[in-house]
């Protein structure tokens, strides 16, 4: 398999679904609520802005080592799963996405954003690692976990590249038939769809 097209792919599921587990939350929370902490805001720092996902990592696994808040460290551990998941490390983003799951709770509705992420990176570290059935199995849960729609289409896409690389074209084809189409869907979205 040629590392290029995995590593975009990657990007792409990489950057929706990291902000799927903040900005969701920030929409419907007011900022002064949201958890955070200054390791936080230096760790979102080092992932966002810089190329530096060592620093990032190491501020991230701060805060899941000092926070009390489950939500805060849940986060924490979703951008630490997308750095290991980017690097390779496809094992130790499952470990890490894991741990994130244990600390968060289904029936909250302020976690299902995060819990949807972390979801999300279990399917993508399985997807790294060739196992199309349980990518999209974990994919099925995010997408289960996700109130919002463009979201949900993002999570569809993915099942659809699992079912895709797995050689299960029609099932991709009819995963992909279910996206609903947004009105504010940008030129990227449709781009992504039509491809």
């Amino acid at each position: 398999m040629n590392a290029k097209p995995l590593k975009i792919h990657s990007l792409l599921l990489i950057s929706l679904m990291a902000l799927a587990c903040t900005e969701k939350t920030k929409q419907t929370t007011p900022a002064s609520q949201l958890p955070t902490s200054g390791d936080f805001r230096k760790g979102e720092y080092f992932n966002d802005s810089t190329s530096h996902k060592d620093s990032a990592f190491f501020y991230f696994n701060n805060v899941t080592e000092t926070s009390g808040d489950s939500l805060l460290a849940g986060m924490a551990y979703a951008y630490m799963a997308t750095i290991q998941s980017d690097a390779g490390d496809f094992f130790g983003a499952q470990e890490t996405a894991l741990a994130g799951i244990n600390l968060l709770v289904e029936s909250n509705p302020e976690h299902l954003y995060c819990l949807a992420s972390l979801y999300n990176v279990l399917g993508r570290s399985n997807l790294g690692l060739r196992d199309y059935d349980n990518a999209a199995d974990y994919f099925r849960q995010a997408l289960k976990l996700q109130p919002y729609e463009g979201y949900k289409n993002l999570l569809r896409n993915n099942i659809a590249v699992a079912l895709r690389d797995k050689g299960d074209y029609a099932g991709a084809l009819r995963e992909l038939n279910s996206i609903v189409p947004e009105q504010t869907d940008g030129k990227a979205e449709q781009a992504r769809r039509i491809t």
